[in-house]
């Protein structure tokens, strides 16, 4: 006849069973942080006459890009007219930056549009010697500047850890799973990872040429880009079963009390954005990489720092 305590154990023993039987539970967190200036190390080129005695404080005269100065983008896809002056007055704000960023580091500076004028109206002048009759130095000849979109780069990564959980997604103690396993809850992770962050950003890139007016040597050359800063933290977390037999195999769910099985979110991604943009503010940001690119421009120039 079996005792208390041995029909108790009896009764243990499927409910042991049952629990040996459980698939696991693992909370997956994903983070993703970086410090990023938007300002790529620019391009930069300099000639023995810039390096050795050059005054680095000329009159300057200030050249626009041909596409500006000439004909919009619209106009050169042979698209309606209606949208060619709009165009050429943006590029004559952003030239306009271009002064103010030399008339804030101590130039003066001949207006693009009073060089561009001559050169229109005056057949047998060039844009060099226009800026010789308005007593510039140098001609600072714009050849681009334009709005681009910058990829956030394949060097940045995700930070992965890996939790015990159960049904309820309680996060428990760091735990170490088998490789094939771990690719498993990373596959699924990896697409909201990607759906997180934007795939790209907006950047203004700019290259231009100095010419010395009296000899017409190109001294000094820059190319170089601005994006969207991204500094900022961007946090998810996802509840996952795994199968007990096989590592491999493992699905999404969602925790006990929650309705929705995508990963929570519970940082921002800054100065960054997924939602859309109107054409408004997208043109605030580009005129502000367009002020900053000009203005480390202009700052590598004065100080002659590559």
């Amino acid at each position: 006849m079996r005792t208390r305590r041995q029909s108790a154990l009896a009764g243990l023993i499927p409910l042991l069973a049952v629990l040996a039987g459980c698939n696991p539970y693992y909370l997956v967190e994903s983070e993703f942080q970086s410090a990023d200036s938007g300002l790529a190390q620019p391009e930069i080129t300099t000639t023995e006459t810039y390096r050795s005695g050059f005054d680095r404080k000329p009159v300057i005269a200030l050249g626009a890009p041909d596409r500006c100065a000439d004909n919009s983008s619209a106009e050169t896809r042979g698209d309606f007219k209606g949208v060619a002056q709009i165009l050429r007055t943006r590029c004559g704000v952003e030239m306009s930056e271009l002064e103010m960023a030399f008339v804030r580091a101590g130039y003066k500076v001949v207006s693009w549009n009073a060089m561009r004028q001559i050169v229109i109206h005056e057949a047998h002048f060039t844009p060099i010697e226009a800026a010789g009759e308005l007593g510039a130095d140098v001609v600072f000849q714009v050849n681009s500047l334009e709005r681009i979109q910058a990829n956030l780069g394949s060097d940045l990564q995700w930070k992965r850890r890996f939790f015990e959980s159960d049904r309820s997604g309680r996060r428990g103690p760091p735990i170490a799973v088998p490789e094939s396993r771990a690719q498993s809850l990373e596959s699924h992770v990896h697409r909201w990872e990607q759906s997180a962050l934007p795939p790209n950003r907006m950047g203004a890139t700019t290259n231009a040429t100095v010419i010395d007016v009296k000899s017409g040597e190109a001294i000094w050359f820059y190319d170089g880009t601005v994006s969207e800063q991204f500094d900022s933290a961007v946090s998810l977390s996802q509840l996952f079963e795994c199968s007990r037999r096989h590592t491999s195999f493992c699905l999404p769910r969602v925790s006990k009390g929650h309705a929705a099985p995508e990963p929570k979110r519970s940082e921002g991604a800054g100065a960054m954005t997924v939602s859309p943009r109107s054409m408004d503010a997208q043109d605030g940001i580009y005129f502000q990489l367009v002020r900053r690119v000009l203005e480390d421009m202009v700052n590598r120039f004065s100080t002659g720092t590559s």
